[in-house]
């Protein structure tokens, strides 16, 4: 298992290597909690090893090195109900079991998600929820309940002044209003909820929306997860993976899941404008350029929107293409995000976006322009030669943002050159203003004969 900081702990890593490896011989099915098996059991048997390895220190460590930290939440997504009797086992771990701590109230928390009314009568008559902080994780759970409780405790609390801490003795003060919202719009993030008004904060304006949407909804069922509609088992795990924050499950079900794909994702909700894809390991230059990964639910907008783009639908195409022409170059990457989008879904659609975005004067280039305007205002003597002023906005070129431009332009042309068999430039040449040009006209020719390379079908489950 890891840290805070995502580091395996020195304890961890002191785990004697023979016992790692008499475990690697007797678990043949390592890492095979995956729905592309086809084979729930597998994820069972993972909960049984979990299981076991509650009473011993050193196969509990094994266990976490070999599966993640997360294994509980992997397994059980995969196991779906028949995980329950294990969950149940795993969730009763004594105090002075291993599993005490972590893995027993995931387990909780996986046996709420399948509907155990044991567990979830239990969960909400807990006293935690008192602390703001463990409120704000009813969101992991998110039904109805979990829905309604964060939206009556950021009614109640929205003034209350213990809602203000200080995060350490350097950072600011943390404002936990914030958590609950957050809270909540990630529960939309996952389901259609019946008239959420996510946009609400918890501004005076804000906290009477929301009283006036509790009053109306709390009797009334808002959501149901989408996998309790799918009938096909190996589509019914990935759909439930994605409830689980598993978002890039979602982009298995666009590629694999035949006829019944856009239904199911149609059932999940409309995705927001702007939010990053999953599968970091695709165009890994770009992920490279982003500061820490978003959170899952983010992430499930994100993949959502490229799958149903993946399908045909025209508006997640506008908003895919928006986001490289409206979005500035530094709201979250997002222009960016849209190159992976693109690249991953293909075809005649994807190309015409990157053709008309290529070398464009749009959103993502008015910072870089100003920055350089600023620069060579500021470098150049106001009696400054013709030659000299192209000699200072040449060096003002090479500063500040401009240079982002001329990188994601390349990485444009070469997303192309991938994405089109025959291309008129191959990958790797230089995103000058000519070729660029060269790319636009070889469009305007080819663009109802060109031929287009299908991505290859991978799962990233």
């Amino acid at each position: 298992m890891r840290d805070a900081e995502g580091e395996f702990p020195a304890s961890f890593i002191a785990v004697p290597m023979s016992i790692i490896a008499a475990l690697l011989l007797v678990m043949p099915s390592a890492f095979a909690q995956k729905c592309s098996d086809r084979n729930p059991q597998l994820a069972v048997d993972v909960l049984q090893q979990v299981l076991r390895s509650c009473s011993s220190h050193d196969a509990f460590e094994a266990v976490g090195y070999k599966y993640g930290y997360d294994v509980v939440a992997k397994a059980a997504s995969v196991a779906g109900e028949r995980a329950i009797p294990l969950l149940q086992e795993i969730a009763k771990s004594p105090r002075n079991s291993d599993c005490f701590w972590g893995r027993a109230p995931e387990a909780r928390q996986a046996l709420a998600k399948l509907g155990d009314e044991a567990t979830i009568r239990s969960i909400r008559e807990s006293r935690n929820w008192a602390n703001p902080m463990m409120r704000a994780n009813l969101g992991e759970i998110g039904d109805d309940w979990a829905l309604t409780s964060l939206v009556a405790f950021l009614i109640d609390h929205v003034n209350d002044p213990a809602m203000h801490i200080q995060q350490g003795p350097a950072d600011g003060p943390v404002d936990l209003r914030s958590w609950i919202l957050e809270s909540i719009r990630d529960i939309a993030r996952r389901h259609r909820v019946l008239d959420l008004p996510v946009a609400a904060d918890y501004s005076p304006e804000g906290i009477l929306v929301w009283k006036t949407w509790l009053e109306s909804h709390k009797w009334r069922a808002l959501s149901e997860p989408v996998y309790k509609h799918v009938s096909d088992p190996y589509l019914r795990c990935l759909a439930r993976r994605v409830e689980w924050g598993y978002p890039d499950a979602i982009l298995d079900i666009a590629t694999f899941g035949g006829p019944a794909a856009e239904l199911i994702l149609r059932d999940f909700p409309r995705p927001f404008p702007g939010e990053p894809m999953g599968a970091r390991s695709l165009f890994p230059a770009i992920v490279d350029q982003e500061e820490g990964r978003p959170s899952r639910d983010r992430e499930i907008q994100g993949n959502l929107q490229t799958a149903l783009g993946l399908l045909g639908d025209r508006q997640m195409l506008g908003q895919i293409a928006a986001e490289i022409n409206e979005f500035p170059i530094h709201f979250d990457y997002i222009p960016y995000e849209a190159l992976r989008k693109l690249k991953f879904i293909g075809g005649k659609p994807a190309v015409e976006i990157l053709v008309a975005a290529l070398g464009a004067r749009n959103r993502m280039t008015q910072v870089p322009e100003q920055a350089l305007a600023t620069c060579v205002h500021d470098s150049a003597p106001t009696d400054a030669s013709d030659g000299l002023r192209a000699s200072i906005r040449k060096s003002c070129e090479e500063r500040d943002f401009f240079w982002v431009v001329r990188r994601y332009n390349g990485w444009t042309m070469d997303a192309l050159a991938q994405m089109i068999k025959d291309p008129p430039l191959p990958p790797g040449t230089a995103a000058s203003a000519e070729n660029i040009q060269t790319w636009k006209v070889w469009w305007v020719k080819h663009k109802d004969s060109a031929e287009f390379i299908k991505p290859a079908r991978q799962s990233f489950e």
